[in-house]
């Protein structure tokens, strides 16, 4: 066997078998990106990120120009429960010091959770005045 075999087989077996560190090292390294990179793409999958933005009606036309026109707080929610939407203000009202009026968007995610810029829809609720609170 040329000498070259045997030498390396000695540096791993010092390395590895008698001091195994270098392994645990790695390792925990490997964990920690796939930890991370794992909980990147979850946070992604649940980020509202708009490329184009169509309203549907004259009513909420009117609306998002009156709040591209001063600071407002989009908050986006999964149900358009009025208790939810309550429950929500008062979380956020209680964490962060907020002047500005809160309006809350509701926003069905769609399938493809990869797609992260897609073109949102918005409509009013039939039974709903949009306002801001």
């Amino acid at each position: 066997m040329p000498a070259s075999v045997l030498a390396l087989r000695a540096a791993r077996r010092f390395s590895v078998v008698e001091q195994p560190y270098g392994v645990y090292i790695a390792g925990a390294f490997i964990v920690v990106i796939l930890g991370l990179s794992g909980l990147s793409r979850y946070r992604r999958a649940t980020e509202l990120r708009v490329n184009r933005l169509t309203l549907v009606d004259d009513g909420l036309a009117a609306l998002w120009q009156e709040m591209a026109n001063r600071r407002v707080n989009l908050v986006p929610l999964w149900t358009s429960d009025a208790a939810q939407r309550a429950w929500k203000a008062s979380e956020i009202r209680e964490h962060y010091r907020l002047e500005e009026p809160l309006a809350f968007i509701h926003v069905y995610l769609a399938d493809n959770r990869s797609e992260f810029l897609a073109n949102l829809r918005a409509r009013r609720w039939p039974s709903r005045t949009p306002s801001l609170t």
